[in-house]
């Protein structure tokens, strides 16, 4: 299995919100924004987590906050931006509007990663 100091998360929280007019990470679901489900779900699954968006509201995280190298290209862009970023060979992508999303869900991912 691939040991947690090997991975990175990265959780992509740029766009532009256009069709839900509001910016989706930061929705409340259940007293907790959409994003911090994906941040708990990741922390005992990688060493380090990032946020590709170029929105300085995500630095109240407290995670390391990654500019997206080409602004309005779509999701592909912010996964580049993150492996760029990224200091580990494996990574695991989480969107920021995932709130159902949980380590055990993820887990099977990281333990046939090497497979």
């Amino acid at each position: 299995m691939i040991e947690k100091k090997d991975i990175t998360g990265i959780i992509l929280a740029g766009g532009r919100s256009s069709r839900m007019g509001t910016d989706k990470g930061l929705l409340v679901f259940n007293e907790k924004p959409f994003i911090q489900y994906s941040v708990e779900a990741l922390q005992p699954l990688v060493s380090e987590i990032m946020i590709v968006s170029n929105h300085t509201s995500y630095d109240a995280f407290k995670l390391k906050r990654v500019h997206d190298c080409f602004e309005d290209f779509g999701p592909l862009a912010g996964i580049y931006s993150g492996l760029k970023a990224s200091k580990t060979n494996y990574n695991l992508v989480l969107s920021c509007d995932l709130p159902l999303v949980t380590s055990e869900i993820l887990k099977p991912l990281v333990e046939n990663a090497d497979l």
